[in-house]
Formats: structure tokens, sequence, C-alpha cells
């Protein structure tokens, strides 16, 4: 089957009009869109080596069960899932703003989900990654605080950078967390410290009332080396250097450290409803696809 375009453009205009779909109509966060944007480069980096004369609107069902073939001997089948998935979302959106006639994916059937692959780091390797900060310096301290955040209270990037000291009340050991997204369940969660992450929390806030960035006026939580509320970017950063620092062999991301908190949670008994309260999720179908095989 090949899509007929109705409407013509570069791949870069339509990328842009795709990322800007993202972020105005299906309230996406920054973090998602730049993973749909990674993906669609990818496929047309393919495009250009395999035949440079086709673009994204040209491309027919052979096209992209090339595609498919090419990525199945090194992708695992869920990010094999994942990234023909985004592919096909973009076609959609091809489709509905009239820039092609079919979705050149619609016929292609995605993997199956396994349940099992979801990537986590067991409580030694957790414990590895924190230990192996300084804790009397600020950075080592804020790095703890960020990984303390995300692996023992399943907050993701976006929420964490958005975090106020307002939002963290010592007294009834709690933690207020407003989500951007307006698609994921309630807008506003509280969630309570473990008695570690309210020692983590205090040496951080120790070292952050000696930063001279740290004036009355600055109401971040989470401040960069500059004083400034840190970026989601500067998150990233840090984790990636605590993993070296403490001589890990695998990638450590800050999925991995949420997928780590959730795995941690079911084991303690938690139910499916419950971990996707504590992880500001609105379908249980996800939460449960993700989950539900954890022992």
């Amino acid at each position: 089957m090949m899509a007929t375009a109705i409407t013509t453009g570069t791949d870069g205009q339509l990328i842009e009009a795709f990322a800007l779909h993202l972020r105005t109509q299906k309230d996406y966060s920054p973090r998602s869109i730049r993973s749909y944007l990674a993906d669609l480069g990818q496929f047309s980096r393919y495009l250009n080596q395999s035949n440079p004369t086709v673009s994204l609107l040209a491309v027919t069902q052979a096209t992209t069960l090339g595609y498919y073939c090419s990525l199945e001997p090194t992708c695992r089948s869920n990010t094999l899932r994942k990234k023909l998935a985004i592919l096909r979302r973009f076609y959609r959106f091809c489709v509905e703003t009239r820039r092609l006639s079919v979705n050149p994916l619609a016929e292609i059937p995605l993997p199956k989900f396994k349940k099992g692959e979801i990537s986590f780091l067991e409580t030694a390797e957790f414990e590895t990654l924190l230990t192996g900060l300084n804790t009397e310096t600020f950075v080592g301290c804020r790095d703890r605080a960020i990984i303390g955040l995300i692996g023992e209270s399943g907050v993701t990037v976006q929420e964490l950078k958005n975090l106020n000291l307002a939002d963290l009340d010592f007294a009834a050991r709690t933690l207020t967390v407003v989500s951007q997204r307006k698609k994921k369940g309630s807008p506003r969660r509280q969630l309570a410290l473990t008695a570690h992450l309210h020692l983590i929390l205090q040496a951080y806030l120790d070292q952050r009332a000696k930063h001279p960035g740290a004036t009355d006026e600055q109401t971040a939580l989470i401040l960069d080396s500059n004083g400034q509320r840190i970026s989601n970017r500067g998150i990233d950063r840090r984790i990636r250097r605590a993993t070296q620092r403490a001589g890990l062999t695998r990638k450590v991301s800050a999925q991995r450290l949420r997928h780590s908190f959730a795995v941690r949670q079911r084991r303690a008994g938690r139910s499916l409803t419950e971990l996707r309260e504590l992880l500001g999720l609105g379908d249980i179908a996800i939460v449960s696809r993700l989950y539900s095989g954890v022992s």
C-alpha cells in the first residue's frame, strides 16, 4: 500500500508541525516529545540511507517493513513496539491533517508487549548508587536528593524539576507533587517520605542553605550549581555522573529509577490501583501492563 501525499513540505517542517501538535493538542511533556522526535529522526536517517529520494510522505508499507526488519536484530520487542507505535501515531497525524490519504503503518501489527522487560535496579544497586556520592558537598547531597526523590517517591523528571520548597512538609513527612500533564490522573498527589528519604533531603537542605544562590526569592527545591532551578537535562546529567561514580556497569536513567520504585512497591504488597496513584498515572492498563508480573 502506498500513501498518497495530499500536501507537500520538507521533512523538517513536517516534524516541527508534529512536535507542535504533541505539545499544544496532546499536552505531551518536553521529555516525551524529545523521545518521539528521536525515533522519527532515526526513521528519517534510515530513509536517507536506503533511498535518499524518499521523503517521510512518500513511504510505502514495504519501506516501513524494511525498517522493522532492520531494527529487529538489535531491539527488544518492547522497544520495537514503542518505535513503531510512534511512527504509527506520526502518520495518523499526517492523515488527520490531510498531508496523507492513508497511514502506511495502519496494517502493520505491533509486536506483543512482554511484561518482563522493564528494567530496574535491585535494592543493593540503588544503595550503591547513593553511597557513591559525597555527603559533605552541595553537589553530592543535591545528587543524592535527585536520585532519592525519583527512586523512593516515584516522581517524574518534570515533577522533580518543578518541586518547590513549599511542597516539602517535614513535620508531616509528606511531599506534594503537582503534575503538569492534564491527561495523567489527578493533577496533585501527596506522597509519604520514607525515613531514609527524609534524611537525604535534610542533608541536602542543610547544604542548600549555604549555597550563594539560595536566596529568599529562590523557591525551587532542587538547584543547579548556579543556584537556579535545575533543568530536565541537568537532572539526567547528574544521574549519569552518579552512575559513573558508583561504578555500575549498566545505564541508569530516571525512568529506570522510577521503575525501581514501582517494583519495590509491588513487592511490598501495593495493589495496581495504589501504584497508579503513587505514580500519578491515569490509565490502570499501563500500570497493569508494566507491573502486574512483578514478583
